[in-house]
């Protein structure tokens, strides 16, 4: 995985989150089921979702979003 990033301004720990680039053909909820398999994937979804404020919650291959950092250890 990726070294761990966070605004300073959010006050959150540094390792809140951490950043991934979306691949090819995935989707949101691939990148949910990929990250947190022990999750529902709705919910990781609708983090995701709201942690990136996606607009109509979906990504493109290239894309770099945020992901919370309980999830992205399984990256």
């Amino acid at each position: 995985g990726g070294a761990a990033l966070a605004s300073s301004e959010t006050g959150a720990p540094a390792d809140a989150f951490t950043e991934i680039t979306v691949m090819s053909g995935e989707t949101l909820w691939s990148i949910a089921e990929d990250v947190a398999p022990g999750s529902d994937p709705r919910d990781v979804v609708a983090e995701i979702t709201r942690l990136n404020a996606l607009e109509g919650g979906s990504v493109a291959a290239g894309q770099r979003i945020a992901i919370p950092a309980a999830y992205a250890s399984a990256r």
